[in-house]
């Protein structure tokens, strides 16, 4: 069976989100196993993940050298531009870690998960339109995701520099869908790129060492536990999401992102044994509904007016 580019492309957001769906109950089992802070696990998860993803580039590299090249050739992506969505993206990572730190995790995730609608209303204000299907799935996903992610109950203060950050967080998100989107739409060398785009996370997070200080794992658990984190729940899911944006463009990628609180949800019922409301039931069937009703119909999709990974004749002449 042979996909079209936007279901491959819906298939590799899905695979991302299922990927990114597993970090919680990683991120559970490190820190029931260790003392590692949040950024301690930070550094060691691109630590660990660069050296995998350029594994995997090497090995894409030597399978596409030895096979005829088909089609135009793919346009490469300038260095510099994969190192300012790697910056960006440690930016996502630190502004995470701060506003965790100031808010319950429910309110941080509601806050979150505001960042679907910023790409939609700001990839039509750029000019790109979304169909009217587009703009009811992105409601239902709006409302699952604050039907799944519900339970906001906390000891801790509602901080408004926590509320600043939570939102500067998806501000950041919404930036690098954009970026994401725009840079890496015409290239096929997706291993390659992410693997830039992580070595230059994993540059920023280095720096930032002497300021929040480093710690080594503890135990031989601990590091199963961080390899899991890199390379399931960061190298993968990265790539996959990557390549995704550049087939079916940041806003539908981030409408279908926000089936990763229902993976992280179902995973922590059947590793974790947590309980799941009908809230959260009722937020998982309309996040669920919008994904179908993106794939319906498909040729209408405004995204792929042409192939996305075909390069224009000016790329081509460069």
């Amino acid at each position: 069976m042979r996909f079209s580019p936007y279901r491959v492309g819906v298939l590799f957001i899905v695979l991302s989100s299922l990927a990114y769906g597993m970090l919680p109950a990683t991120l559970r089992f490190i820190y029931q196993n260790s003392a590692l802070k949040p950024t301690d696990i930070a550094i060691w998860r691109y630590i660990l993940a660069v050296p995998l993803i350029w594994i995997a580039a090497a090995v894409q590299h030597t399978y596409t050298a030895s096979q005829p090249a088909k089609g135009l050739p793919s346009y490469r992506v300038p260095l510099w531009q994969l190192f300012v969505l790697g910056f960006l993206y440690g930016v996502c990572v630190l502004l995470a870690f701060f506003g965790l730190e100031r808010l319950p995790v429910g309110v941080f995730l509601l806050l979150y998960y505001t960042y679907p609608a910023m790409v939609a209303l700001s990839s039509y204000a750029l000019g790109q339109s979304l169909s009217r299907m587009g703009w009811i799935a992105l409601g239902l996903t709006m409302l699952g995701a604050v039907l799944t992610i519900s339970d906001t109950s906390s000891t801790k203060t509602i901080d408004p520099i926590g509320i600043g950050l939570a939102i500067a967080h998806a501000v950041a998100v919404t930036v690098f869908f954009l970026a994401a989107g725009h840079l890496l739409k015409n290239s096929r060398e997706t291993t390659r790129n992410t693997a830039w785009q992580l070595t230059a996370t994993l540059v920023f997070l280095l720096v930032c060492i002497p300021f929040f200080g480093f710690q080594w794992p503890p135990s031989l658990m601990v590091w199963l536990g961080l390899l899991i984190l890199a390379g399931v729940c960061t190298g993968l899911p990265i790539f996959a999401l990557n390549a995704g944006i550049q087939r079916i463009g940041p806003t539908q990628s981030a409408i279908i992102g926000t089936l990763e609180p229902v993976v992280g949800i179902f995973t922590a019922f059947v590793v974790l044994h947590e309980s799941v409301g009908m809230a959260q039931l009722i937020g998982t069937f309309l996040i669920l509904t919008a994904v179908i009703l993106l794939q319906w119909p498909v040729k209408s999709s405004p995204v792929i007016s042409q192939h996305p990974l075909q390069p224009s004749e000016e790329q081509v002449r460069i």
